[in-house]
């Protein structure tokens, strides 16, 4: 099994496009040597396990799941030999998380070592973790796969608004919290019908136009009493 977790900002067709390269470079490669019997991937399923709490959304995680020709037929290639070859290929793609687990005789089998650590500090229990999974790297011969559960969560952006100048201005918490999402995530505006497929029409502000935290300084927020639009 090779999991992975991208960043939680990440796009599902991010994932699909990792996905892609290890299927393409290295499933397809031990295919045709006739040591990979089939494969398949898995992107953006809840049924994904989130190992690290790195990712914070599925569409971030990705899944292959891989099944090897028997061992006669493979003996130059055991399963240790690929379980290396798999995290080494693995480690050289920049700012994903991976894991390479065999579970041959138990699929739902946890982790065979697990280290918990309580506190009251968040920061804290992260550099502990760090401290940790250093030692165990340096000392304990053979350990793969290192990592921990602590969750980086989705970036925001906290918009406080002055609530005396926006009445001032005849302007509701709402008009603001709805132009700020429309700038963002889009609006629903109609439905497309196709067969036995509803489709549903989006609305967005093209993305060259909301890339920025500076962007937002540049929204109108439409007054409904006076037609008109206030900066």
């Amino acid at each position: 099994y090779i999991k992975l977790e991208l960043p939680p900002i990440a796009s599902i067709n991010q994932t699909d496009s990792i996905v892609k390269k290890i299927e393409k470079e290295f499933c397809e490669l031990y295919k045709r040597k006739k040591i990979i019997k089939h494969y398949v991937s898995t992107i953006g399923s809840p049924s994904n396990t989130i190992r690290s709490g790195f990712a914070a959304s599925y569409d971030a995680l990705g899944e292959i799941t891989i099944e090897l020709v028997e061992d006669e037929f493979r003996k130059n290639f055991p399963l240790s030999k690929m379980l290396n070859l798999a995290r080494k290929f693995v480690k050289d793609i920049p700012n994903v998380k991976f894991t390479v687990e065999s579970k041959r005789a138990n699929p739902n089998q946890s982790d065979p070592v697990n280290v918990v650590i309580r506190g009251q500090d968040i920061r804290v229990l992260k550099l502990l973790s760090r401290k940790i999974q250093s030692l165990i790297r340096k000392n304990v011969p053979g350990a793969v796969d290192l990592t921990d559960n602590y969750g980086t969560g989705l970036p925001q952006i906290q918009v406080v608004i002055n609530r005396k100048k926006a009445n001032l201005h005849g302007i509701s918490v709402r008009d603001i919290s709805n132009t700020i999402s429309v700038l963002y995530n889009g609006l629903e505006v109609s439905n497309f019908y196709s067969r036995n497929d509803e489709i549903k029409i989006r609305l967005k502000i093209k993305n060259n136009f909301s890339k920025q935290i500076s962007d937002l300084n540049k929204l109108y927020v439409y007054k409904s009493s006076t037609k008109s639009m206030i900066q």
